[in-house]
């Protein structure tokens, strides 16, 4: 299974370098169920999911949590962060790692495998 590369800016045609707002990380998944299957399909079929984040220079939790909340929550965080590997900055990926996975453990009931 080859990896594969989601480009948050691109997807969401964002201007600004920030990914911000739960809106915007739930617009994401959406794109992904409507353009790619959906993060589940992605799961099953590819051995890593790379978030680029290029050109981002932060990044808050609603953000985090409208996009990929559900998918900690069933995954789990080990198996999220075997699974989804984020190409960013360090202070982004600090926060994803001490505050927005935990926080997905708390946020969400589950509703959905999207």
């Amino acid at each position: 299974m080859e990896p594969i590369k989601i480009y948050p800016k691109a997807l969401l045609n964002l201007q600004q370098p920030l990914l911000l707002g739960r809106p915007n990380g739930e617009k994401l998944t959406a794109i992904i169920n409507s353009k790619l299957s959906g993060w589940d399909y992605l799961e099953k079929h590819h051995d890593k999911i790379i978030i680029v984040c290029d050109f981002i220079e932060g990044m808050n939790k609603s953000f985090f949590l409208g996009a990929f909340g559900q998918r900690v929550k069933i995954l789990g965080a080990e198996k999220f962060r075997e699974k989804y590997v984020f190409n960013c900055i360090a202070t982004i990926k600090s926060d994803i790692d001490n505050e927005f996975i935990p926080a997905s453990l708390l946020d969400f009931p589950i509703t959905s495998t999207n």
